[in-house]
Formats: structure tokens, C-alpha cells, sequence
């Protein structure tokens, strides 16, 4: 298989100081009590992320990755908007990290 077979668009991280204070926010250990959840949908946004909305406050965030030849690869991650606090819980942070890593460690 050759390289051109195989061509996949990598997840580019956002580069302006809003994302890259979210992203830090989200990786850091004690993980922020005032993170807002707007920043967290924003920065997943901004990733190319499709948001799908469910019932309730319920959102799928997904990211379609383009393989040439090859069908696209879906990664999803599943979460409830925090209601009625503007401020993400720490287990919806800590969850957002690992998607944010998950998306990072795609080839």
C-alpha cells in the first residue's frame, strides 16, 4: 500500500490563546471547577468536531476521519450538557480529555 493509498487528514489542535487555554484547562491536574462547558463545545467545534444533539441535554460529539480508499473513521464521545450550572463537572472535563486524546493519537 502506498503512501498516497493511504492519505489521511490528521487532527490539527487550534492554535488561537481561547482553545489553547481550554486545552490546558482540560489537561491540567486538579482538573478546574470553573471550566465552562461553552469553551469545552467551542474547542471541539473548532477541532472539526459535528455536534449531534440527543434528547435532554444529551450531545455526541463526533469527528469523521477521511481515509482515501477507505471508508471514513468515526470517533464519537457521548456527554450530558451540565444543567442548570454553566461550569463543567470534573468527570465531564477528565471525559473531554480523553476524547481530545483520542483524537490527538489518530494516524
Amino acid at each position: 500500500m502506498t503512501s498516497s493509498e493511504c492519505q489521511i487528514l490528521m487532527v490539527k489542535l487550534p492554535k488561537d490563546s481561547k482553545h489553547r487555554k481550554t486545552i490546558a484547562d482540560i489537561r491540567s491536574k486538579p482538573v478546574p471547577k470553573n471550566l465552562i462547558w461553552e469553551d469545552i463545545e467551542s474547542l471541539f467545534k473548532a477541532i472539526g468536531c459535528i455536534v449531534k444533539e440527543g434528547k435532554g441535554s444529551r450531545v455526541t460529539f463526533q469527528y469523521a476521519l477521511k481515509q482515501k480508499n477507505r471508508p471514513d473513521r468515526i470517533v464519537q464521545e457521548h456527554f450530558h450538557r451540565p444543567h442548570p450550572q454553566k461550569e463543567a463537572k470534573p468527570y465531564q472535563i477528565k471525559i473531554a480529555g480523553f476524547f481530545l486524546t483520542r483524537l490527538e493519537e489518530l494516524p
